[in-house]
């Protein structure tokens, strides 16, 4: 058994998630882990708009991301990684994952994607979640670049 018992996949729909699983997958088999937890963080930020028209969206926006979650972890059983679970949380991505997903599952490795924010984006959001990961979790972290 590896250094990695217990890896967390940060998933978040973007184009980034293929290579985010492709890397946490290998890892995953590499060091024979545990268990590899598939952790989705739904924004309500996003749907405040929508919310005051469709107030049943964010509950369909959670449902269909657990949904999506389930799919990918089918898969990963199926490429040989076993013991996968899915956690989908509503609030901001980053704050979220670090002060609820990240005390609940205590992982020995964090796998997440960087959006390249350009310097406009970044300043808006106060900051990219896999610049926060790194800076406020207490395990390694990788960032999938491509």
């Amino acid at each position: 058994m590896g250094e990695y018992r217990k890896i967390l996949l940060a998933l978040d729909k973007s184009e980034k998630t293929a290579a985010v699983l492709k890397k946490g997958l290998y890892i995953a088999r590499r060091e024979e882990a545990e268990e590899v937890v598939l952790a989705s963080i739904v924004d309500p930020g996003v749907y405040a708009a929508a919310m005051a028209y469709d107030e049943g969206i964010l509950e369909r926006r959670l449902q269909e991301t657990a949904d999506w979650l389930n799919d990918i972890a089918e898969q990963a059983r199926a490429e040989g990684v076993a013991n996968v679970r899915t956690i989908v949380r509503e609030g901001v991505p980053k704050k979220c994952l670090v002060h609820d997903v990240l005390p609940e599952v205590n992982p020995d490795l964090i796998i997440c994607g960087d959006r390249q924010l350009n310097e406009f984006e970044y300043l808006l959001t106060l900051g990219s979640v896999s610049s926060y990961i790194i800076h406020h979790s207490k395990c390694d972290v990788t960032v999938v670049k491509d």
